[in-house]
């Protein structure tokens, strides 16, 4: 097992069938993939529970073998820890999703109406358009209580 250096990779041959793996030789559970289209992608495998996991760092050339193997070392941490990358991943990205995302996700994944789907629209976009760019976890009880009764007694576009 080599160092997965620049120009290692550089040199490696794209596999004729299926995706191979090459594993440093100097930190164990670091490596990268190469498919036969001849993509090459970093990864770090280890393993959460008892399970191997195996996590795509990023593509050569946009991630330099030094940054993937910092990245690697960080992911592989984490692992030994007993702490899933994934789920903190996935716990961020929810976490990032706004007001817009979810109406927009609500509308193209049911079997609505065109009226229906306008009438969300034109809700989103007049009663809640203070909010379309906010995180759904910025959005507490009280502000949702605040903008009924804002609707209730000076409208939708809070005129007096």
């Amino acid at each position: 097992m080599p160092k997965l250096t620049k120009s290692y990779i550089d040199a490696l041959q794209a596999p004729a069938d299926k995706e191979a793996f090459h594993w440093d030789e100097r930190d164990k559970g670091f490596g990268l993939r190469i498919t036969p289209t001849g993509k090459i992608t970093y990864v770090a495998q280890g393993r959460i529970g008892g399970k191997t996991v195996r996590l795509s760092i990023g593509p050569h050339g946009r991630w330099t073998p030094d940054k993937a193997r910092d990245e690697a070392r960080e992911l592989l941490r984490q692992m030994d820890k007993g702490i899933d990358p994934r789920a903190i991943a996935k716990k961020e990205a929810a976490q990032r999703v706004t007001l817009r995302d979810v109406a927009d996700a609500y509308k193209r994944d049911r079997p609505l109406k065109d009226s229906s789907k306008a009438e969300i629209e034109r809700h989103v976009t007049t009663t809640f358009e203070a909010w379309l760019k906010k995180p759904l976890k910025d959005i507490t009880r009280e502000m949702v209580t605040k903008r009924f009764n804002e609707v209730k007694t000076k409208g939708i576009r809070c005129r007096e």
